[in-house]
């Protein structure tokens, strides 16, 4: 598995999102991945993502979903189901 760097952006899809990976890789540790809710980014979550690291070990990984943050930008309006695709 390919490093990450401590941000950046993965390309999935159409989609540039944002992202921060705080402590060890996922080869080398648990990772706790987390979403943002519906109307935030990745940077609303503060230091939350780092004193999460810091009290369990395990990775973090933190990202924005397309439309949120510095993430591409997204169609509107979205279908009425696009959370749960």
């Amino acid at each position: 598995m390919t490093s990450l760097p401590p941000t950046g952006f993965l390309h999935i899809g159409n989609s540039d999102l944002e992202y921060r990976m705080i402590g060890p890789q996922p080869s080398d540790a648990p990772t706790i991945v987390m979403l943002h809710e519906g109307l935030g980014s990745a940077a609303l979550w503060g230091d939350f993502p780092d004193r999460l690291q810091a009290a369990t070990g395990m990775g973090v990984f933190v990202y924005s979903r397309a439309g949120y943050g510095a993430s591409s930008p997204v169609a509107l309006p979205r279908p009425l189901d696009y959370m749960s695709r």
